[in-house]
């Protein structure tokens, strides 16, 4: 019996009693012994125990880990909740079962699972823990996850009596993981394979990282290489711009599409795009920069390339614009200086100065000829040539061009090429090309022309930089004169570039040379040396048509007449000389100012009038229009269209058809009586 007595001071102890009877010789119980001991503090210490198993029977089952325990067969002991929840099972269905053929059967290729092999059984064989990462436990439903565990050996009085499992499910874990690989992975690979530079640096101007992309952007041979480079030294055209970039990066925390000038390795300027944002730790303090790259030097190139096609578009319209108001004021001082020209005396002292009047009006036409051959609104009138005997015909004039004190030397090929081209534009190739290079060399030299056939290749062209697969011939001018630097070379084909002084050349004769040379589906190249002189190489498509024979017929006299002509024209100044010169010489002269005008006219004077000269250009009516009215008033009239654009481009839009007669502003007087006595005559 146990009795729990209280001492004076109040405080319990338990008392273990128990008793004897005493009995005498008869075997009568005459009395009991009585035999009390104090069991306080056993009975403490077994409630200490309880309470300590029962904490820990509290924590087994509240672990988030499974934990077994093992006999040394391999037999579960014990299970807490948490191991069989995670292996499906209730832990009664565990006790005393097979730990290995249960749940550590099968590897995690699916093949089977050893139990020598297990770890967990290892802790019997060698009594030391064994630690695993990457393995599965198989559930119940026969469904796998993936462990991380611990054996641990159970030592009892230096006795291996069993081990102890613990184990996490790390399946989500392991997802995390993969994920995060493959995070890494796509980060990786869109940092190495973006076209664009990547990169990571230091506020000291140093790479951490860079992709590809930038080792190929700015020609070194390995990232290694690069990321040993001084930023701010090495690829900074100006050591200013990378401040100033850091000055924004620190102010605003980052910086969009800042355009920078960089260069490579090899000095090429570059230009970039910048994107990028500054990072700073918890204090505040900027740890590093990251961002993009992105190279726009072709994309700039590009840019520059067609604001220069767009600016020779506006001077090509610009020429075209301009050129039927000049040609009308030509055609007036042409004709009042031929006229008065006709007027005078061999022997009048003023001959000298009207001369020199109709020579600069000749040198301003022939300007807008050239004008409306760079703007390309002159179309060519292309036909079968032997370019041999281009050079050969313009040899004289080219030597009276350069002067005496420099030599013209012509190596011409053998079997005279032949090409589809305009002669005369091929005559005003080499004259520009000879008064270039007369004016390189000043203290006299060589000028040699040279013809060669070749066939034109892919390698060829890659060379070349220009035309298609075939055969050309080569037309090489070249001189022996001052040379040209590179940034002249770039430039020299520029409509109004010019290295001349102000006053000494207009800046077009290479623009039209290029422009020329294009219309005859060829390609020009230019290869020069300060120093050296230089050679310009005329690349034009040969051709195996049959040349035909030019035959130039006789022009008759320029002479008067008595019809009477209605003369159309808007320009005041033409109108009058036009109508004086056809006076003098005989002509009746009707004038209208404009379309309507004309119609008007011709209506009333119909039955007189044997020749209709219309201005094709004109307000109200065109000369079109006016001369279909008139026609159908009196078919069969005979006209002369006259315009300050080119016949070609008159033609090209519409306004007049092909058989046609016409006559281009600026004309003399002279060519003018011709044309208006052939077309009477017909």
């Amino acid at each position: 019996n146990h009795t729990v007595l209280v001492s004076r001071s109040g405080g319990e102890r338990v008392i273990a009693d128990s008793g004897s009877p005493i009995r005498d010789s008869e075997g009568k119980v005459i009395g009991v012994v009585l035999v009390f001991r104090d069991i306080t503090e056993r009975r403490l210490a077994e409630e200490a125990l309880k309470r300590v198993s029962r904490q820990n029977e509290l924590i087994l089952d509240a672990a988030g880990e499974g934990i077994f325990g093992l006999d040394l067969n391999g037999n579960h002991t014990f299970v807490n909740p948490a191991a069989a929840k995670m292996l499906g099972y209730e832990p009664d269905e565990l006790i005393g079962k097979h730990s290995h053929s249960t749940w550590h059967h099968t590897k995690t290729d699916g093949t089977p699972y050893p139990e020598q092999e297990c770890p967990i059984y290892s802790a019997f064989k060698d009594s030391a823990v064994h630690h695993r990462e990457d393995e599965v436990f198989w559930k119940k439903d026969h469904t796998s996850f993936n462990v991380t565990y611990t054996s641990t050996p159970i030592i009892d009085n230096e006795k291996l009596v069993g081990a102890v499992v613990t184990f996490r499910d790390i399946t989500e874990h392991r997802l995390a993981e993969e994920a995060l690989r493959k995070s890494e992975e796509e980060y990786r690979s869109l940092f190495e394979e973006s076209k664009d530079v990547v990169f990571i640096s230091t506020p000291e101007g140093r790479f951490i990282d860079i992709n590809k992309a930038g080792v190929e952007l700015f020609g070194y041979s390995s990232k290694k290489e690069l990321i040993e480079a001084d930023i701010e030294k090495n690829l900074y055209v100006h050591l200013g711009y990378r401040k100033e970039l850091l000055k924004i990066l620190d102010e605003q925390g980052y910086v969009k599409d800042y355009e920078l000038l960089m260069k490579n390795i090899k000095g090429d300027i570059l230009i970039v795009l910048e994107t990028a944002t500054a990072f700073r730790d918890e204090t505040g303090c900027l740890t590093l920069y990251r961002g993009i790259l992105r190279n726009i030097t072709h994309q700039r190139k590009l840019e520059q390339q067609l604001m220069q096609a767009q600016k020779m578009e506006a001077v090509g319209q610009l020429a075209g614009g301009i050129a039927h108001d000049f040609n009308n004021f030509l055609t007036a001082i042409i004709g009042y200086g031929s006229m008065l020209q006709m007027g005078m005396e061999k022997d009048n002292p003023l001959t000298p100065h009207v001369q020199q009047i109709l020579s600069s009006a000749e040198r301003a036409a022939n300007l807008t000829k050239q004008l409306l051959i760079f703007s390309r609104q002159q179309i060519i009138d292309p036909r079968p040539v032997r370019i041999n005997e281009i050079i050969f015909a313009i040899e004289k004039l080219l030597s009276r061009l350069i002067g005496e004190d420099i030599e013209l030397k012509l190596t011409l090929s053998p079997g005279n090429p032949t090409i589809r081209a305009d002669i005369c534009q091929i005559e005003q190739v080499l004259m520009n090309l000879a008064t270039n290079a007369r004016d390189a060399m000043p203290n006299g030299g060589k000028l040699m022309i040279k013809t060669e056939s070749v066939v034109m290749d892919d390698k060829f062209m890659m060379t070349c930089g220009c035309g298609k697969e075939g055969q050309y011939v080569v037309v090489t001018v070249s001189d022996t004169g001052e040379g040209m630097d590179e940034k002249t070379r770039e430039r020299i084909f520029e409509p109004f570039f010019t290295t001349k002084e102000v006053g000494k050349g207009t800046g077009l004769g290479l623009a039209i040379i290029y422009g020329i040379v294009k219309q005859h589906n060829g390609c020009i190249n230019v290869y020069s040396e300060p120093g050296e002189g230089t050679s310009f190489r005329i690349y034009l498509p040969l051709i195996e048509d049959k040349v035909e024979d030019r035959i130039v017929s006789g022009q008759p006299d320029a002479i008067g007449g008595t019809e009477t002509v209605l003369l159309t024209e808007d320009d005041s100044e033409v109108r009058q000389m036009v109508s004086g010169l056809l006076a003098d010489f005989g002509y009746t002269v009707i004038e209208a100012v404009d379309g309507e005008d004309a119609v008007e006219k011709f209506r009333e004077h119909k039955d007189n009038i044997h020749l209709v000269i219309l201005d094709v250009i004109m307000p109200k009516k065109n000369g079109k229009e006016a001369y279909r009215e008139v026609a159908l008033m009196k078919p069969g009239i005979k006209v002369i269209f006259e315009s300050g654009y080119p016949a070609d481009v008159i033609r090209r839009k519409g306004i007049i058809e092909e058989g046609v007669e016409f006559i281009s502003k600026p004309f003399a007087p002279s060519e003018l009586l011709k044309t208006i006595r052939k077309v009477l005559q017909q």
